[in-house]
């Protein structure tokens, strides 16, 4: 007979039921399964079983592949690449800096009417212009990446990513945490 050990409270068992909506066994102990645990300890569950089920068992690649497929998207959607402050962060951002990578200009002003005069920025917010101090600084896109030259005002919080669709995909990410 084959011996499971839960994810949430570390008890080992022999029998279980199966969960109706995720179908993996529901522990005896806590009724915990895998619609328990979020969505990074899903990965590591299922990335654990699909490395030790492919020893163990022999199951159908079609299905297989459909938990795989699964943990994929849990990658996808569970954090971003280039969180600031992340090794993978400064590392990216140093490996950019270094090879001379071309940076995108990103403007955090929060309107996209502006002229920016040496370290001045002139904003057109309803109906007239103002003129603030204008910062730089480089970074990397916190979704892919890439090399940003960012433009910003001090003492405003906009944040920095690269393109629209990393402002989509961030905002997705963000609502998914």
């Amino acid at each position: 007979m084959s011996k499971y050990v839960c994810f949430v409270c570390g008890e080992i068992f022999e029998k279980a039921e199966p969960c109706e909506e995720c179908k993996w066994l529901k522990c005896p102990h806590c009724a915990a399964c895998l619609c328990s645990l979020s969505d990074k300890e899903k990965f590591i569950a299922i990335a654990v079983r699909l490395s030790n089920i492919t020893r163990a068992v022999s199951i159908p690649s079609d299905v297989w592949n459909k938990w795989y497929d699964y943990l994929k998207k849990l990658k996808e959607k569970e954090s971003l690449r280039f969180e600031v402050g992340t090794e993978p962060w400064e590392k990216r951002l140093r490996e950019a800096l270094e090879k001379g990578e071309k940076p995108v200009n990103v403007y955090c002003f929060g309107t996209k009417e502006f002229k920016i005069l040496g370290n001045r920025v002139r904003l057109f917010r309803r109906g007239r212009w103002f003129e603030y101090e204008c910062k730089d600084y480089y970074d990397v896109c916190p979704v892919c990446g890439r090399l940003m030259h960012v433009y910003y005002i001090p003492g405003t919080t906009f944040l920095a990513c690269c393109s629209e669709e990393c402002y989509k995909k961030y905002e997705q990410i963000s609502e998914e945490r």
